[in-house]
């Protein structure tokens, strides 16, 4: 038995009891769902751990679907709960057929990763008579999207959390690294809403500081190298990208020709100073929405709440981090100013961890998904073990069970908060 498994096992010991089934006809299915592989990975397994401490997991199969972590996860028939995964292979034409396909596998509960696949989720679902409930683990914007109006104003099917990007961050320290730039460019996948607006966002903040923005949209993946060649060639000096998942996963070729042009490039997603983004300001939270998912399906699965009052949860904060290495090969100067407002630098091959204000469990439990995704991190870094920090990923909370029923209590709507939010939307 690995630690953390005795770890969790202990806990649920002492703090969880054998909860009854949601459905007394069958065990629940629950479809994990997202635009992509690999990246969504801690989000997804965040949700399996509250699972898992509540006794929707056994300790057997919490064991083989950690073990099968690094391989992609496998769907599994449980003694209380099956579980569905499936992931569009960042094609837009595949989303609607694989919730289709879950639905049609007898999905009573769709738990969703991304913008894209959650908005898509929404709007196929609200056309049922009777809804199956879509949990999103996170999306970026999710009232631009439509997946909601506000927080407390949504389908009654439907709850999640949203990821707070802020671009002026991202944009000040493209600034700080180079006083002098006048022009940056940006690229966005056009069905992606979120990609949307970031490009809208990234063009006001910048023009607002006086810098010429260049924008360009694609339609796939096949197109984001020719319009980075495009923004290369109209002289931008460095791209800022948007929260759009079909650019993440074309930032190798992004690199490569942003390397060509000395171009630095800026993402709003830290988990990507991984893959050579030069800087990156954005949410550590990875994993954490992924708790927060779990939490809201335990008490749709208890029936302790009722997702129609259960309203749209918000992660904030900033984390920034910096890779050297990348700049180095860009011959992109660093200056200690930049530095200095890291929490994360990547140098040498090592990771530097100067956390500012993320000293509490939440910041070692993602580290923790942090190694255990990225192994090569931990290694000649000064990191613990992945198994060491895989426990303090477990540790982020801990105590499971009184997390729980405050997070769920703070996402109650009443009255007063739709009347509030509804007069909001009607002045706008």
């Amino acid at each position: 038995m690995t630690r953390q498994v005795l770890f969790l096992s202990m806990i649920v010991a002492i703090l969880a009891a054998p909860l009854a089934l949601a459905q007394d006809d069958g065990k629940p299915t629950i479809a994990f769902l997202t635009f992509g592989p690999d990246v969504n990975e801690a989000s997804e397994f965040g949700a399996l751990d509250v699972l898992y401490l509540f006794d929707y997991l056994t300790e057997a199969e919490y064991s083989g679907l950690r073990e099968s972590l690094s391989g992609g996860l496998s769907d599994m028939e449980g003694e209380r709960v099956n579980l569905l995964f499936s992931n569009a292979a960042w094609d837009y034409g595949s989303i609607i057929p694989m919730l289709e396909a879950a639905l049609d596998q007898g999905a009573d509960v769709l738990v969703t990763e991304t913008t894209p696949v959650s908005q898509a989720a929404v709007n196929l679902t609200s056309q049922m008579e009777e809804p199956v409930p879509v949990i999103f683990m996170s999306a970026f914007n999710p009232y631009a999207a439509g997946i909601a109006d506000a927080p407390c104003i949504k389908p009654d099917h439907v709850s999640g959390t949203e990821r707070v990007i802020d671009y002026a961050t991202l944009i000040s320290l493209l600034h700080l690294q180079n006083p002098a730039v006048s022009s940056i460019g940006t690229v966005f996948a056009s069905d992606s809403a979120s990609g949307s607006y970031g490009a809208e966002q990234i063009t006001a903040i910048g023009e607002g500081m006086g810098l010429t923005v260049e924008v360009a949209a694609v339609a796939s993946l096949a197109d984001v190298g020719l319009a980075v060649e495009s923004l290369a060639s109209k002289g931008v000096q460095a791209l800022a990208l948007t929260a759009d998942l079909l650019i993440s996963e074309a930032l190798p070729a992004i690199m490569g020709i942003a390397e060509d042009n000395g171009m630095p490039v800026y993402h709003p997603n830290v988990v990507y100073f991984v893959s050579d983004a030069t800087v990156v300001a954005g949410s550590i939270a990875t994993y954490g929405p992924g708790l927060n998912a779990g939490h809201i399906l335990v008490g749709y699965l208890k029936g302790s709440i009722d997702l129609a009052s259960t309203g749209v949860n918000r992660v904030s904060g900033m984390t920034v981090a910096i890779n050297v290495d990348q700049a180095q090969r860009m011959n992109v100067a660093v200056p200690e100013e930049l530095l200095e407002a890291a929490d994360f630098v990547l140098e040498g091959g090592g990771l530097t961890i100067t956390p500012k204000g993320m000293t509490n469990f939440q910041f070692l439990g993602e580290m923790g998904m942090m190694a255990l995704l990225y192994p090569q991190l931990a290694s000649g870094s000064g990191l613990a073990s992945p198994e060491m920090l895989t426990m303090l990923t477990q540790m982020a909370f801990p105590d499971p069970k009184a997390q729980h029923e405050d997070f769920l209590a703070g996402l109650q709507c009443t009255e007063e908060m739709i009347a509030e939010q509804q007069a909001a939307l009607d002045s706008q």
